[in-house]
């Protein structure tokens, strides 16, 4: 076959090489890395649970777990801090459905009765669920 013009090479169509000053100015975005956020260099709070509403300091608690309150905040990683819940007494309510099904209990009660599952579980379900969340809850 016969070409009027000649063939053009493959080194015209290559890109240009870059100066070595050259950066991307648009593309700057800052993602944290896991390895970054070691389990050691959380923070530590100590929570007085007296006299609040169980609602309330769990959804605050979660917060401060799920890591955010922090202004890096990244949902795929576990950038959160470590919570102690001092103990309280609150009263606990629930009910049968039945006449004089009535059931009060103390926070010791139910603490020897199911221990360490009153915050927890009200914290449980105010973070998104997820395998991170569990390992968040474990650590």
């Amino acid at each position: 076959m016969i070409f009027p013009f000649p063939s053009p090479s493959p080194s015209l169509f290559l890109p240009l090489p870059l100066p070595p000053s050259f950066s991307d100015i648009w593309n700057n975005t800052w993602y944290p890395k896991a390895k970054d956020h070691i389990n050691t260099e959380k923070t530590w709070y100590v929570v007085d649970a007296t006299d609040k509403i169980l609602g309330r300091l769990a959804s605050t608690i979660a917060v401060h777990i799920h890591g955010k309150n922090l202004a890096t905040y990244t949902p795929t990683i576990d950038m959160g801090a470590f919570v102690i819940v001092k103990r309280t007494q609150k009263l606990y309510r629930r009910h049968s459905g039945r006449p004089g099904g009535m059931k009060v209990e103390t926070f010791n009660q139910l603490q020897q009765r199911i221990p360490e599952r009153i915050i927890e579980h009200a914290i449980r379900g105010m973070l998104p669920k997820g395998s991170l969340v569990e390992h968040c809850l474990t650590t």
